[in-house]
């Protein structure tokens, strides 16, 4: 049994109607898209935040010892530790934000790499 185009065709357009689906699907993608977008923008938010919060106990924590430091007094370990912890917090926040906004090495790379591929493609239907 054979199928021509023409049945395939008319049966389509009986069926199924294309513009509609073609519309839904779209529609569909864009809700899904303005989700992703809206909870990337919430964590990066949440991120500065973080990192603002973060950096300021870190500059006050700093600042403490410091004086301390002037006064030659002992350090206590707590404060001493709490200082690193906040630059530790600090530079992973950082690092997330890269990752979410695509500005990390990785990603950087995988660009690299995609373009090449393009490069390497153009050059290959050039020749």
């Amino acid at each position: 049994v054979r199928i021509s185009h023409e049945a395939i065709r008319n049966h389509m357009a009986e069926h199924f109607d294309v513009k509609a689906e073609a519309l839904r699907q779209y529609e569909q993608s864009q809700q899904q898209m303005d989700k992703l977008v809206e909870k990337k923008l919430n964590e990066i938010e949440m991120l500065d935040r973080v990192m603002a919060t973060e950096f300021e106990l870190h500059q006050a924590t700093g600042a403490w010892l410091a004086e301390l430091v002037k006064q030659r007094v002992r350090l206590p370990m707590a404060l001493v530790a709490l200082h690193e912890k906040t630059a530790s917090e600090l530079r992973q926040a950082i690092k997330q934000r890269a990752e979410l906004l695509g500005d990390d090495p990785m990603s950087r790379l995988a660009d690299g790499v995609a373009t090449w591929a393009e490069l390497v493609q153009a050059a290959a239907d050039d020749g």
